[in-house]
């Protein structure tokens, strides 16, 4: 198994998404997993917020748009 550890996204990407081709692939393929704890709407971020705040995630939170 292959690890490749990504240890920042700023999530500037070009217009034609050339930025996320690589990623994408790797998710697409079961060689990276991501570790995502809840998602929230963009409408309830203070409920993401608070629930970041409480602490104990098992991956990140995400927003959904």
């Amino acid at each position: 198994m292959r690890v490749i550890r990504i240890n920042r996204f700023d999530g500037q990407v070009r217009e034609d998404s050339s930025g996320l081709a690589e990623p994408a692939g790797l998710v697409d393929r079961g060689d990276l997993r991501l570790r995502v704890d809840s998602a929230f709407d963009l409408e309830v971020v203070q409920d993401a917020h608070r629930h970041f705040l409480r602490g104990g995630l098992k991956g990140r939170v995400a927003l959904t748009f």
